[in-house]
């Protein structure tokens, strides 16, 4: 079975295992890495965004950009170490859609924090404007309830 097979199979409607899983079988097989779990929740993350974008949260938005900036973090430090021992090495086509999604998940990221931004505020003013009409009917009918007294 080749890896999406196995993700089409298994994973097709529902998320991955969940990371703290994964580490936890690569600690207990002695094989603990922090880029592999890096590389794992991109390729999660990937998935997410792929076939469960509806049911993504603002938490799972957040730790995917998170880890991209992870991902990000450790090239560029691998990069300007110099060292050429024991460097990762992957391929281009896999290197160049991991900074396309960067880019992608950058760009979604902030699009969804100015749509949620904007609907907070419309929905204050909504509130607002609803106190302020309900305070007017109070206002009125208090007026109303006076002159009946009298």
């Amino acid at each position: 079975y080749t890896f999406n097979k196995l993700t089409d199979k298994f994973f097709a409607r529902m998320k991955w295992p969940p990371v703290n899983m994964v580490e936890t079988f690569y600690a207990e097989e002695g094989m603990e890495s922090a880029i592999v779990m890096v590389l794992y929740k991109e390729l999660y993350w990937r998935h997410v965004y792929a076939r469960l974008s509806m049911q993504m949260t603002m938490s799972d938005r957040k730790l995917s950009w998170e880890n991209y900036c992870d991902l990000m973090e450790y090239f560029l430090d691998e990069e300007l170490s110099g060292e050429e021992s024991n460097r990762l090495v992957l391929p281009n086509q896999w290197l160049w859609d991991m900074l396309d999604e960067f880019v992608y998940q950058f760009q979604s990221y902030h699009s969804w924090r100015l749509k949620t931004a904007r609907q907070l505020a419309n929905d204050r003013k909504n509130a607002e404007a609803a106190a302020r009409k309900d305070q007017a009917l109070g206002d009125a009918n208090n007026e109303e309830a006076a002159r009946q007294i009298e």
